[in-house]
């Protein structure tokens, strides 16, 4: 009777301190956030965050799949016509052999011309290019958003669990902990890059064309000719956008969009531009030009 007796003691005890670690851990989960002065559950948060990870998982699955704009064989025959070649702006590759067309580079690593390459990311293990740089673009701004939300979820709960310290169970603080190193680090590697790729958006303009720009802007600077920030495909901050994202309401999602029209008949092989920042950009690097040939002939070396 008495070991009867403790049996049933010790399992009250048992599902008492149960209960209380399952209420505790409820009245975690069940955090009430103010915010805005709305009252948000603890449900509406984790619902939140898991579409913020499925965006994340989606752009990155996209970026890494998807093919970057390599050339096509489709292209190669369109380039055989000879009217063909004199609508389209291209260059010949000094390592494929092929007509390329504008603002297309040789890949290196994966030895292949890519439509408006920008670089090759080892992160995703694939080319950024037209194909895929939408997708890139959306990985780095939701990586960004999620990693906020995780820190500002994980802060206040760890500001519950300082205050009910006893009344928790034992993994929620290195959940917390666990939380708080996930989204610092995807903040950390998103905020560099999205910064960098904001402005060249907003430009729209590759890595590769930016630091061919930059040269030119700095041997401007050093032959002290004013020459414009800008170059021919900028057309404008919206415009720049809806060429990369698509249409404003995709903007956010991360789904392709560069649809076949009569006067854009092959979307990544030709672009609109800018006539008057075409001929500013033309104009300056002529005037650069000059005094370079200029100075080379007064020092004897042409």
């Amino acid at each position: 009777a008495a070991a009867v007796a403790a049996a049933a003691d010790a399992s009250a005890s048992g599902s008492s301190s149960s209960a209380s670690a399952s209420s505790a851990s409820s009245s975690i989960g069940r955090v009430v956030i103010v915010a805005l002065g709305h009252r948000v559950s603890y449900d509406g948060v984790m619902l939140a965050i898991n579409a913020l990870a499925t965006l994340v998982l989606v752009s990155y699955a996209r970026c890494w799949l998807a093919d970057p704009g390599y050339l096509r064989k489709s292209w190669m025959s369109h380039m055989e016509h000879e009217d063909s070649r004199a609508r389209v702006r291209k260059d010949q590759c000094d390592k494929c052999k092929v007509l390329r067309p504008v603002r297309a580079h040789h890949c290196r690593t994966c030895n292949q011309c890519v439509c408006k390459m920008d670089h090759h990311c080892v992160w995703v293990n694939n080319c950024i290019g037209f194909g895929n740089y939408k997708f890139f673009i959306l990985f780095l701004f939701w990586l960004f958003v999620g990693s906020v939300v995780v820190l500002v979820a994980n802060g206040l709960v760890a500001r519950i669990l300082i205050y009910k310290w006893r009344r928790v169970s034992m993994f929620d603080p290195i959940m917390c902990v666990i939380g708080v190193i996930v989204g610092a680090c995807g903040l950390y590697m998103s905020v560099s890059f999205l910064i960098i790729h904001g402005f060249l958006l907003r430009k729209n303009i590759t890595t590769i064309e930016y630091q061919f720009l930059s040269f030119h802007w700095e041997r401007a600077r050093f032959f002290k000719v004013k020459v414009p920030k800008t170059h021919e495909f900028d057309l404008g901050w919206y415009r720049n956008f809806c060429a990369v994202l698509g249409p404003w309401y995709l903007w956010l999602l991360p789904i392709a969009h560069q649809p076949r029209t009569p006067d854009h008949p092959w979307p990544g092989y030709d672009y609109k531009v800018s006539r008057e920042r075409q001929r500013e950009f033309q104009e300056s690097q002529g005037k650069v030009e000059e005094i370079v040939d200029k100075q080379l002939r007064d020092a004897g070396i042409v």
